[in-house]
């Protein structure tokens, strides 16, 4: 009897082995890893302000109108003429005011626009 007792068991524990074993949870399926958020590419905009005359045409004494614009990639240009901080580096040649350049004499100028945090500008020389 003992040998039937053994081969009992030797036939359960072969039948174990056969079908993997005893039965075990099924490990529970990994949580699906989400898609990272795409980061927007940032925007490109740039302040633009035109010369706005043709670099021979400037005149002593005369006035020229200034523009200046804010491009962004995509949309439609912003106009910021009224809001841009006008400066001249040479208030000699040429000074700003009220969205306008006024020639003063000979040589050499930059006009500057700052609208926060954008910052533009253009050269002029004045010749006789």
């Amino acid at each position: 009897m003992r040998s039937i007792t053994q081969a009992l068991v030797a036939a359960s524990l072969i039948a174990l082995v056969a079908c993997g074993g005893p039965s075990a949870p099924a490990p529970s399926p990994a949580a699906p890893t989400p898609a990272p958020t795409p980061t927007p590419a940032p925007l490109s905009q740039a302040l633009v302000v035109s010369n706005p005359a043709s670099p021979a045409s400037y005149d002593m004494g005369s006035t020229y109108q200034l523009k200046a614009v804010i491009t962004t990639q995509g949309q439609p240009d912003q106009d910021v003429t009224n809001r841009v901080q006008w400066s001249t580096t040479n208030p000699a040649v040429a000074t700003a005011l009220n969205n306008a350049i006024t020639i003063k004499g000979l040589g050499e100028v930059d006009v500057l626009a700052r609208d926060d945090p954008f910052a533009a500008s253009f050269h002029i020389s004045v010749k006789k």
